[in-house]
């Protein structure tokens, strides 16, 4: 866990830090920790790669092409407490700082055996209360946007 911690230190700087472990390929390898057994290791992951989310659009770009966000949708919906929060901030990340086509694939992504990003935002309305104001950002950054329209609801 101190070498995550490192890494995830290095992409909560600037943006060129954030760079130099995304040219590196660490995205997939630290994804890959999102299936260890011990809930510290995944919320530090999950952390991590929502530090990577509030980077610049072509970092964002790199968590979509490695398949983050079903991942993250799993994850927010069946891990606990800790490890679900980092999630949607990920989620909330992407909204915020990605492309209107980030933005558009965001809502089409669906994870293995959950919901999509929609249902998953608003599971968490009624959580924790860390976990709820997360979830209501992520949901008005989206439909601010102009993301949500009554087709992407239906």
């Amino acid at each position: 866990t101190p070498a995550l911690r490192t890494l995830g230190n290095l992409v909560t700087g600037a943006d060129h830090l954030t760079e130099v472990v995304v040219q590196r390929d660490a995205v997939p390898a630290i994804l890959h920790l999102m299936h260890n057994p011990s809930i510290h290791v995944r919320r530090e992951a999950a952390w991590s790669l929502s530090n990577v989310a509030g980077g610049t659009p072509a970092q964002i770009q790199v968590l979509f092409d490695a398949g983050v966000v079903p991942v993250m949708l799993y994850a927010a919906q069946h891990d606990g407490t800790e490890v679900a929060q980092e999630c949607l901030w990920v989620l909330a990340n992407i909204a915020k700082g990605g492309t209107p086509a980030h933005t558009a694939r965001l809502l089409r992504e669906r994870g293995e055996e959950c919901d999509d990003v929609i249902g998953v935002l608003c599971a968490h309305i009624q959580g924790a209360a860390r976990s709820a104001q997360l979830a209501v950002e992520a949901l008005f950054v989206l439909v601010r946007s102009g993301s949500l329209d009554r087709a992407s609801l239906q």
